[in-house]
């Protein structure tokens, strides 16, 4: 069966990769992998395939996916571009494919990606493309194979938030059944990384709920003329309380003040300088938690 994709009628090699035939030049890999050149030269003119097709083939063991993962990257021709469920998944592939057959420019350029998608810097991770986190990473297989990416590929600096979207968004259930790749195979964590991330998940909710009493406590109203704001305050803080644990996520870096307040009644809410001060409050609260965030995971990240 020929690829849909990647086929070129005066391609001067075809590789067989579990019965699907990518006819492509050969100096597009050859340039780039001596594994690539070793495979090459073992390739058979006189196989039937080869005869039906008029050029050499050689066979390879991985699967059409993640051979088309390696295509995708040095192909310059036109492309079809919904063959991976998501740029990570395309990524994993890809960060396989680089290791098997010695591809340094095709992992550099993975990570680079990845660290696009999974960065350092809270302000990046809240706010990416003007997309919010929570819709962003609804996929928590994304983050599920960065993790494993990341210990792969030895770059610690992946790991805060990509273990934060596991950790907030995948149940157990799916955590252990691991993820299910395009093609068929399951991705898992290692079992010190599952732990982690249940661990995370009961430490993330304890955080949120510490951090929202923090930025409303009522002390920091005090200073207001206006009396009615540390009396909201209070009120907030009995319904947050009353309402544990329903009201309590684990998700302490999702913008969440003014939404909280808006279900205080009308005479009740903070005027502007006290609602000013308690974004800036619960910043700062969230900076200092997200510098923290190797640590609680158990974990070290140079220069995070």
């Amino acid at each position: 069966v020929r690829d849909f994709n990647y086929w070129v009628d005066d391609g001067n090699i075809a590789v067989i990769v579990c019965g699907v035939a990518f006819r492509v030049y050969r100096g597009l890999l050859e340039t780039h992998s001596p594994a690539f050149q070793e495979l090459f030269q073992g390739a058979s003119v006189v196989h039937p395939y080869a005869v039906l097709l008029g050029c050499p083939v050689v066979f390879v063991t991985d699967t059409p996916l993640a051979f088309r993962a390696v295509l995708k990257h040095y192909w310059v021709g036109p492309q079809v571009n919904n063959m991976f469920p998501s740029n990570v998944e395309l990524i994993y592939y890809q960060v396989l494919m680089g290791r098997k057959y010695a591809l340094p420019d095709l992992l550099e350029s993975a990570c680079e990606r990845l660290e696009d998608i999974f960065p350092q810097d809270l302000r990046t991770f809240t706010q990416i493309d003007g997309i919010p986190p929570a819709r962003r990473l609804a996929c928590s297989q994304d983050a599920l194979l960065a993790i494993i990416l990341a210990r792969e590929l030895d770059r610690p600096a992946l790991l805060p938030s990509a273990f934060l979207v596991v950790a907030a968004e995948m149940r157990p259930a799916a955590l252990l059944a691991g993820a299910v790749l395009a093609d068929g195979t399951r991705a898992h964590l290692a079992p010190a990384d599952r732990a982690a991330c249940l661990d995370l998940h009961a430490r993330l909710v304890r955080e949120r709920v510490n951090l929202v009493r923090r930025v409303f406590a009522p002390e920091h109203f005090a200073d207001c003329a206006r009396a009615a704001c540390a009396r909201g305050a209070e009120m907030f803080l009995t319904r947050f309380v009353a309402a544990f644990p329903s009201a309590a996520t684990p998700r302490p870096f999702w913008w969440w003040s003014r939404e909280l307040v808006g279900m205080l009644e009308e005479p009740f809410r903070p005027c502007a300088a006290c609602t000013e001060a308690f974004e800036d409050r619960q910043r700062v609260e969230m900076d200092d938690l997200w510098a923290s965030l190797p640590c609680i995971i158990g974990i070290e990240v140079p220069g995070w």
